[in-house]
């Protein structure tokens, strides 16, 4: 029906196919898609019109509005082609958010303006194309937007899935830019060529942005590629150009083919490969098969470029993770295949999955349904799996194979094998930001997270980059839960490059402080640290503190050690920002009567223990062997050994389903809070083998004078001092033998530790498993 006129019985009737030249049902013939419709001049006022996505659904005025009508009059002409691609559009809507159709749901369409060409700052003048938009009831969903994909690319925050139906074009024709290109039953190795090569020229390094240290060094000793020309395995012993195969490997064996210790010098051989071709996975025997068509020499696959049952090797090449990715001049993807054994969409016949779905009208035209980016790459497999994030977070091209078709992603552009849209100027970097349409998959980056961040202040910004880079990880699957570290490691490795610092069991020790602040629930994975987020099975979240480095130097005063069982492992945790613990400092000039006035915490922390002869330094000794935690981090020197300042407060007895609890000094007065990690038992009696260890100054205050006001002002030494209203951050651990376990996270009131008193405050050496 047009315009939003009501949905009647006439109205489905009008549905009816009644025949005619151009095959469509007497009402899809009132709506005028013909060829001309598809091509308009626009003024930037009307441009702009057409791109805003939002819409009111009662709105029939709206000069976007194509027609609105019931879903079930879809199904009363189910030989018209423009119907059924509508009513393709709906289903595929509606089970992306996991609804069923309802056919007394109303669905719309509205035109979509989209410019035939892009200049780096606006969209240029002239005749430009047009588009169907498809929307249904599915798409007001919010629950949706818990399921979305694209956490850092704000995809999430759309309101509607859009589908698309646009005119065929044809490649080369100057009219066809923004237009659907066919898609054949095999991919078409020549527009990917094609793509990648324009991608090369057009934007240059900024695609291939290398470190010096990976444009002059291969990422691993051991670093191996595939050569599919001699058909073996190489060490190549110097840089060079190659690719890499992110794929997913399986559960049940289906990757089977490895290479071992006693098969690698057999796999070097000339022709080894050919030999053993039918033994190879399907996916990888597709990717072979690819980079043949595109006459590139070098692939590098991790099943076979690593050798899996030598333990160093493997650790090295998985440490280097993110360098094999990063260093690939693109990289192929296998997103939508469950394991190895099933192949590249599109590369053998019959192998494509999902047809293109065309309506032919008349002899000439065809309209094409383009799908939703996210409908594509949402239900993904690949885009689920723990080893491929990093995978995805440092390839700077990629190849992404889907059931259907194949797309080009680089840090520049997206560009789709269903619709001609390359574009480009040398040297110029492709802006396709400035039109919305970003559900096609074009005009942002599918993965923008690295991009977006590294142009970022590192150093100011590494909590929040961290942090939600973790968080992305953690929303993907492991089939093995111990890979939680080792799935994660180049990420680790790179952020740690980036401070020039070094990681531990998933912290990078530059930022220790803060990474040990983490809030955490679920399960305990025992084989690692429980000071970690990797020592737990859950979402971790962190106490957030402006510019870290700063923080760091300015409220924190703990000296870190790691260490193993043993004392003669112990090695101090360096960092170029950090408190330098010096008696000689200005600190000690102050007063005694100045104590625990006006000066910052981590400076009297320092001050009281110098004046009292204290240390900071570790004392080396051997732990008990019979020491209650997993030996394997033990190992790895996943103890730390510092001194601080601890303490005794009671815990309240916590709120069914609530993690955090109170604390209340000793005279009951509530003076913070703590988040308890799984299994903390808390009560109403003092726990008596718990300690609250202080661990930092918390940049932001509780207010301490709300803590002062229900205290005895008798109390105060000097009832005319001024109250410190900040707040200092704490751990709530427990004892097993000489080892502490974190048990929790939290906050209390500065001047909790005045009333306290040095009496109730004890300095001492904490081991931290």
């Amino acid at each position: 029906m047009i315009k939003g006129a009501p949905a009647t019985a006439e109205s489905a009737e009008s549905h009816a196919h009644e025949g005619g030249s151009d095959e469509l049902c007497i009402n899809c013939r009132r709506y005028g898609l013909d060829e001309a419709e598809f091509h308009c001049d626009l003024s930037e006022d009307e441009r702009l019109k057409y791109r805003v996505g939002i819409f009111n659904w009662e709105d029939e005025e709206d000069e976007r509005l194509i027609a609105t009508d019931l879903i079930r009059n879809l199904s009363h002409a189910p030989d018209c082609p423009l119907c059924q691609l509508v009513l393709a559009a709906v289903q595929e809507q509606h089970h992306f958010v996991g609804k069923t159709v309802d056919g007394n749901g109303r669905y719309r369409l509205e035109w979509l303006y989209v410019p035939r060409k892009f200049s780096r700052y606006q969209d240029t003048d002239g005749q430009h194309v047009r588009m169907v938009q498809v929307f249904s009831p599915a798409n007001s969903d919010p629950d949706r937007l818990a399921k979305g994909i694209f956490r850092f690319a704000d995809i999430t925050k759309r309101e509607n899935i859009r589908s698309l139906i646009a005119p065929m074009g044809v490649d080369g024709e100057g009219d066809s830019f923004m237009k659907a290109r066919k898609v054949d039953a095999l991919i078409d190795v020549g527009l990917l060529r094609r793509q990648l090569d324009s991608c090369e020229e057009w934007h240059g390094d900024y695609c291939r942005e290398l470190t010096g240290e990976l444009k002059n060094k291969l990422p691993s000793p051991d670093f191996m590629v595939i050569d599919v020309v001699d058909m073996c395995l190489v060490s190549p012993g110097e840089p060079i150009r190659y690719v890499a195969l992110s794929y997913v490997w399986g559960a049940n064996g289906e990757n089977s083919f490895l290479t071992t210790v006693s098969s690698v010098s057999d796999l070097q051989q000339a022709m080894a490969l050919k030999k053993c071709w039918g033994e190879l996975p399907d996916t990888i025997q597709d990717a072979i098969t690819v980079m043949q068509g595109l006459g590139e020499r070098y692939l590098w696959v991790d099943s076979l470029c690593i050798i899996q049952d030598d333990a160093e090797n493997k650790q090295a090449n998985i440490e280097s993770m993110a360098d094999v990715y990063a260093g690939a001049t693109f990289s192929i993807v296998a997103a939508t295949r469950q394991h190895a054994k099933a192949g590249l969409p599109g590369v053998r016949p019959e192998s494509r999955g999902r047809p293109q779905r065309r309506a032919a009208l008349g002899d000439s035209r065809e309209l094409v349904l383009i799908d939703d980016m996210e409908l594509l790459l949402a239900r993904a497999p690949w885009m689920t799996r723990g080893w491929t994030c990093q995978e995805w977070f440092y390839s700077s091209r990629c190849l992404i194979f889907l059931e259907g078709q194949v797309i080009f992603s680089c840090r520049c552009a997206t560009w789709r094998e269903d619709v001609i849209c390359e574009q480009g100027e040398p040297n110029k970097i492709t802006n396709l930001n400035n039109v919305d349409f970003s559900y096609m998959g074009l005009g942002y980056e599918l993965r923008p997270f690295r991009r977006f961040y590294l142009q970022r202040d590192i150093a100011r910004d590494i909590g929040d980059i961290l942090m939600n880079t973790i968080h992305e990880y953690r929303t993907r699957k492991l089939t093995y839960d111990g890979d939680i570290l080792n799935a994660f490691q180049g990420v680790l490795a790179d952020f740690a490059r980036l401070l020039d610092s070094k990681e531990l069991m998933g912290a990078v020790l530059r930022v220790l402080d803060w990474c040990i602040l983490v809030q955490v629930q679920g399960t305990r994975r025992t084989q690692f640290p429980s000071w970690s987020w990797v020592g737990w099975a859950d979402f971790p979240q962190w106490i957030q503190e402006d510019d870290l480095l700063k923080w760091i130097n300015e409220k924190c005063w703990i000296v870190w050690h790691h260490r193993g069982i043993t004392g003669d492992t112990i090695e101090r945790v360096e960092r170029d920002q950090t408190i330098e613990w010096n008696p000689d400092a200005k600190l000690l000039e102050c007063s005694e009567a100045e104590d625990w006035n006006g000066m910052p915490f981590a400076a009297r922390v320092q001050w009281q223990t110098y004046k009292h002869g204290r240390t900071a330094e570790a004392t080396r000794f051997d732990l008990p062997p019979d020491l209650p935690c997993d030996p394997s981090i033990s190992a790895k020197r996943a103890l730390l050994q510092f001194w601080t300042y601890a303490t005794k407060l009671r815990l309240s007895k916590a709120r069914e389903g609530w993690a955090e609890v109170a604390l209340h000094d000793c005279d009951g007065i509530e003076c913070g809070s703590v988040v308890l990690c799984s299994g903390a038992k808390s009560g109403s009696k003092p726990l008596e083998e718990c300690d609250i260890l202080i661990h930092s100054e918390a940049n932001w205050a509780m207010g301490g004078s709300s803590y002062v006001k229900h205290k005895d002002r008798k109390t105060v030494r000097d009832p005319a001092r001024h109250i410190v209203e900040g707040s200092l951050n704490i751990l709530l651990v427990s004892w097993n033998g000489p080892v502490a376990q974190k048990l929790g996270v939290g906050t209390i009131f500065q001047e909790t530790v005045h009333f306290l008193g040095d009496h109730a405050l004890e300095w001492k050496e904490v081991i931290l498993a």
